[in-house]
């Protein structure tokens, strides 16, 4: 198969496996936001925070430089699996140790049990985490697919089930912990025939690497911090109840980036890094990425913007009608991270994790001023300013780190950005024109109209000014299509 065929297939599997793992999940935070309160949310999104951020010590920065080196071998990787199950072991200890001083800081006692024992899926994680990297090195998307769904599946059911039976906040905290459990036996069963770990463990075997993953682990828990500020902020300033409906409209206006983002990257990384030397056809894939993440995207968070209110009144409830101008803020702001994504891949494929390591390092010390000073307007001002500063950075992510890597010029990547950013926003202006005229009020048919209509604009204009995506699109349904008609054949 040629690189474009892998891809394709890639693209595939992971966006099976993204949209219903998404569409469960916000089904999920959907039917919880009628039995949990909004503190329940608050709690959850401080705990998700802390857990998160030691969640990215785990692997030890290495897994990137699993994918990114061709020629590892059996010792380095049952070295590697050791040293992840080691790390795994003592940010448990650490978390479940530092839960009072947590609880504390917010002045929420309920937070300490709640960690301890969210912190055991990092010993659980360890254990499947290289096997599922390993899988994507070898780009087998479709056992990686099967592996997320039916995780996330399980862990739905049990939710939604804890929930009725009046668990509260601890619906989502067990069925957080079951789907952890599940995930990890599945990578160890799928991925065990690609490499099953010694019982040996050699420093200088991987000596070698760990620079690599310092950095990568650097770059990654400096980036974590620099975007769970706000969470971090709020919910000491203004408690857990302003925070449960800021982090619902952080979640909403994520789970776009958060579906199509992953589809894209976990394909293309592993392309990118096997074709690392190769600059022009490095370039070439770059843009191309940069311009399909834009044109998926930009017409979801445009579709966000326009009917917010009506997304989180019917899925939501009333009693969350305060994240709406939240909502379209951040939406606003996922727009310019989305593309931000394919940088990182570059950097990791280069083997330059450095890059983004002092990026991110520099972005510190703006992002917390930024959100400090927009605190004073309350949540919407500490959005508004992520926002304001996002936009600011465009040029300067450039001139750093894009430029750096790939020497693209400054007006071929705007340009790349640009064009489908103006054509999600011509395929919005009309579809909520027509929605305006026909005076529509439910909101499903609200949805379908507008969803309509803006579809037909943008795909009319992506075939005139746009060719590469309409073509790229054309080509992944023609591929499923074949894919069809050889399975009907056997």
């Amino acid at each position: 198969m040629s690189y474009r065929q892998i891809a394709m297939n890639g693209v595939k599997w992971t966006s099976t496996a993204s949209v219903i793992t998404s569409v469960i999940k916000l089904v999920q935070f959907a039917v919880l936001a009628h039995y949990l309160s909004k503190s329940d949310f608050g709690l959850m999104a401080i705990v998700g925070m802390v857990v998160g951020f030691s969640a990215l010590f785990i692997d030890f920065g290495i897994n990137a430089a699993i994918v990114h080196k061709q020629d590892i071998t059996k010792a380095q990787l049952s070295s590697l699996y050791w040293l992840n199950i080691a790390v795994s072991i003592i940010l448990f200890i650490l978390l479940f140790a530092l839960a009072p001083l947590v609880a504390s800081f917010y002045e929420e006692p309920e937070l300490i049990p709640i960690i301890r024992i969210l912190a055991s899926t990092f010993i659980i994680a360890g254990i499947g985490n290289q096997f599922a990297v390993l899988m994507q090195k070898e780009l087998k998307f479709k056992a990686l697919a099967f592996i997320n769904v039916s995780s996330v599946f399980v862990g739905f059911g049990l939710a939604i089930y804890l929930a009725m039976r009046g668990y509260a906040v601890y619906s989502l905290v067990y069925a957080t912990l079951v789907t952890y459990g599940i995930n990890a036996l599945l990578n160890v069963y799928k991925g065990w025939a690609i490499h099953h770990p010694d019982f040996s463990f050699s420093f200088q075997e991987i000596k070698s690497m760990l620079s690599f993953g310092f950095f990568q682990m650097g770059e990654r828990s400096v980036n974590y911090l620099n975007t769970q500020f706000d969470v971090l902020l709020i919910g000491k300033l203004f408690g857990t109840e302003v925070l449960g409906v800021y982090s619902v409209a952080k979640n909403i206006s994520s789970k776009p980036y958060q579906i199509i983002n992953p589809i894209i990257n976990k394909v293309t990384f592993p392309i990118m890094s096997k074709i690392q030397k190769e600059t022009g056809r490095l370039r070439k894939l770059f843009l191309n990425v940069i311009n399909y993440l834009c044109s998926v995207n930009f017409p979801i968070y445009v579709l966000v913007i326009f009917l917010a209110e009506d997304i989180i009144v019917n899925l939501f409830g009333e009693k969350w009608v305060d994240a709406v101008v939240l909502l379209q803020i951040l939406a606003v702001y996922r727009m310019f991270t989305s593309f931000g994504n394919p940088i990182g891949s570059l950097q990791l494929a280069k083997g330059r994790a450095d890059l983004g390591f002092y990026w991110n390092l520099a972005l510190f010390a703006f992002i917390p001023l930024v959100i400090y000073g927009g605190s004073h307007w309350g949540a919407v001002g500490v959005a508004s300013g992520l926002l304001l500063l996002q936009v600011v950075l465009m040029y300067p992510a450039w001139y750093f780190l894009v430029k750096e890597l790939s020497d693209i010029n400054f007006l071929d990547y705007a340009y790349t950005i640009g064009k489908p950013f103006f054509i999600a926003l011509v395929g919005g202006l009309l579809g909520y024109l027509i929605g305006t005229v026909l005076g529509i009020e439910y909101f499903v048919l609200k949805f379908l109209i507008f969803g309509i209509a803006m579809l037909v604009t943008i795909y009319f204009l992506n075939k005139k000014f746009n060719p590469g995506f309409y073509e790229i699109i054309f080509d992944f349904l023609k591929n499923n299509k074949n894919n069809e008609n050889e399975k009907k054949a056997i």
